[in-house]
């Protein structure tokens, strides 16, 4: 917590959004800061450990993947001489057969006085691809290897000598490979919504883990293989995807998604109903802040002070007069049509704030959190591209203003 000490915003820290490392969920425990996985991270971990890792011919179908895309490397240049003679000469086929076509019909289209119609002077239909390869730490990329590997299955065979007999893929295999990646471009299109900067992810938590689920219901269509895998993914589905107050608090909080059916679950199995559960954590969050809030302005408080603050708060007269007051807005908030105009949930708190004072605070406290880890790990990768070997004596203040303007460069040019 010194980092926060120095920025000073001990007092503001709400919740740490971090991986399910030991050593990380230990540092959390700690520094006594309430603590939410990554989602990214999650779904990481999901695909590949509990979906590739339990389906041994699909792990071997990955490792031969892999392999396969190694020894491509060196021949890059090759797969494109020969990707693109190949559609040269289909090009050369398609315009002779047009040319037939149009002296059959006694009507060319092209200028019988110009002979220098050069056809393979167009270029080429197709922008070769190269195969990719994929990262350690980023399960989409599975998705793009398998997806370039597809694309230049016609070119491969022909790359690769007797030796590598070993590595190449079969037909049945090809199949598969297409079926992984009809499945896992459903679950990348749905966690993409998690992964963005601009706007408030929290409350979307739900909805996405709901349509996850969808995505790992088995179809009849889908390959034995693909069927086992989505069987493992979900049996370990709740583990990577816990459900937890904060999230169905922020999910409340945002009209579209009051009604989701993992929310009425959930608080099912608690006992509770939906104006009541959000009562409760509309007064124990506003406590808590208003007693961090109290004793984070006098640096000299001692422990037992801080005790009774949080005894005298709870026990207050006011806070009676303050549950009710919650309770309207409560159920006045649980009331509204089920949209948010132009999907922007911050602005519509900002419009309604006088309405709700209580409710708008809660939501300016939890809508902050971001599902995911994503956007601080592009401030990281932008700073691994900035300080390289040869900038290695760059300044850190330095540092620090160029990705400032990398990140903020639509602002900086004006």
């Amino acid at each position: 917590m010194k980092c926060a000490e120095e920025f000073h915003i001990s007092s503001k820290v709400i919740c740490c959004v971090t991986d399910a490392g030991s050593n990380v969920k230990r540092a959390v425990s700690l520094a006594s800061v309430s603590n939410h996985l990554c989602l990214g991270h999650g779904l990481h971990n999901l695909v590949l450990r509990d979906g590739f890792g339990n389906v041994q011919e699909l792990h071997d179908l990955l490792v031969k993947c892999r392999t396969l895309v190694q020894k491509l490397h060196y021949k890059a240049s090759q797969l494109e001489q020969i990707a693109e003679a190949d559609v040269q000469m289909n090009l050369l086929q398609f315009v002779s057969l047009g040319e037939e076509l149009e002296d059959d019909e006694n009507d060319p289209v092209l200028d019988p006085a110009n002979d220098d119609h050069s056809y393979a002077s167009l270029g080429t239909l197709r922008q070769t691809k190269s195969v990719k390869g994929d990262t350690p730490t980023r399960w989409h990329s599975i998705l793009k290897m398998f997806d370039s590997l597809v694309e230049n299955r016609r070119y491969i065979r022909t790359l690769l000598d007797p030796s590598s007999e070993g590595i190449c893929i079969t037909p049945e295999e090809w199949a598969i490979m297409r079926d992984l990646s009809e499945f896992l471009k459903t679950l990348q299109s749905s966690v993409e919504l998690l992964s963005q900067e601009k706007s408030c992810t929290f409350n979307l938590i739900l909805i996405v883990r709901s349509v996850l689920l969808e995505c790992l219901e088995e179809r009849d269509e889908d390959h034995v293989l693909v069927q086992e895998m989505k069987r493992c993914m979900r049996s370990k589905f709740d583990h990577r995807f816990p459900m937890s107050d904060t999230v169905v608090a922020a999910s409340l909080l945002d009209p579209r998604f009051q009604h989701l059916r993992v929310v009425d679950d959930y608080l099912d199995v608690k006992g509770v109903d939906k104006v009541d559960f959000l009562v409760k954590q509309t007064l124990d969050h506003i406590k808590e802040c208003n007693v961090t809030e109290r004793v984070s302005a006098s640096n000299t408080a001692s422990e037992s002070s801080t005790s009774l603050e949080q005894l005298a708060v709870r026990h207050s007269t006011s806070t009676v007069d303050m549950s009710n007051s919650v309770r309207v807005e409560c159920h006045s908030l649980l009331g509204l049509p089920n949209t948010v105009p132009e999907g922007d949930v911050l602005g519509f708190w900002r419009r309604v704030a006088e309405q709700y004072p209580w409710l708008s605070r809660l939501a300016k406290k939890l809508l902050c959190i971001p599902a995911t880890s994503t956007p601080s790990e592009r401030v990281f990768s932008v700073a691994g591209q900035v300080l390289r070997a040869k900038r290695s004596r760059l300044h850190p203040l330095t540092v620090d203003k160029v990705i400032f303007i990398h990140d903020n460069y639509s602002v900086s040019k004006q």
